[in-house]
């Protein structure tokens, strides 16, 4: 390589770190630059995500253990660019390694604060059974939530056979829950998890919109165990101000 190259990669080089130092966007001399992001060194990276439901304890776990990442809207475009799906929450370290889906997001979160935490679990059976209530609640729980949601806040045609049908499997998949919580305080162990965290966090839909006063009183064992759970730290930051509804609402007035 001549001098003459070499002066110039290296003038370029000033010149991109410059640009960046420059940009409203960046709050240190020491930053990681790139085409769509311009990132503190000194950061674990960007969570695109929220306030949706599945972002919720991951929020939380940035507050908690003090997490050096920034959190930021989803389906900007800046998310978009990392992140076509656009799905939240879903995270960008400054190396450029990047992850999506509510489980892999909180798994890695608690592993970055300490890698032996017991909130994922003690041993291989408690990580398994941990697993098994993210995947389930992430999965068939939120479908049917969705389904039912999408016709009472008008996102989809109301469609009264669909809403109820799947009130009534979400009636079901919560008496699987509270036959789970009969003898113990917990999903998972003697202890809090982030089983019963983001669990929790998926009720949040049916609790204000059609979980009425009338239904609560014949689940006393949900409601405990739900109303002990949104007064961690972890998510209580979200559901402090938690307005159960009384009765449930009807479809969207035409």
């Amino acid at each position: 390589m001549s001098y003459r190259h070499f002066v110039r990669g290296r003038l370029a080089t000033s010149k991109l770190f410059i640009d960046c130092y420059s940009s409203a966007n960046c709050t240190s001399h020491r930053t990681f630059h790139s085409s769509t992001f311009c990132l503190n060194t000194m950061s674990q990276g960007i969570l695109y995500g929220t306030n949706e439901t599945r972002s919720i304890l991951p929020v939380g776990l940035i507050k908690v253990f003090g997490l050096d990442i920034e959190i930021k809207p989803k389906a900007t475009a800046e998310h978009a660019a990392s992140f076509p799906l656009k799905r939240a929450p879903s995270f960008i370290d400054p190396t450029g390694y990047k992850i999506h889906e509510a489980i892999a997001v909180i798994f890695y979160f608690v592993r970055l604060h300490d890698k032996n935490s017991p909130l994922i679990g003690n041993n291989d059976k408690e990580k398994a059974s941990i697993l098994q209530y993210l995947s389930f609640a992430t999965g068939d729980f939120m479908v049917a939530v969705s389904l039912v949601i999408g016709g009472l806040l008008g996102r989809v045609p109301y469609n009264e056979e669909v809403v109820e049908a799947n009130k009534k499997t979400i009636d079901y998949y919560i008496k699987l829950l509270e036959d789970d919580l009969k003898d113990k305080e917990y999903l998972v162990g003697d202890r809090l998890t982030v089983a019963d965290l983001f669990v929790a966090t998926t009720f949040y839909r049916p609790i204000t919109l059609w979980l009425g006063k009338e239904w609560r009183e014949g689940h006393p064992i949900f409601v405990k165990w739900f109303s002990k759970v949104i007064k961690s730290e972890f998510i209580g930051w979200f559901f402090d101000d938690l307005k159960w509804a009384d009765e449930p609402v009807g479809p969207p007035k035409k």
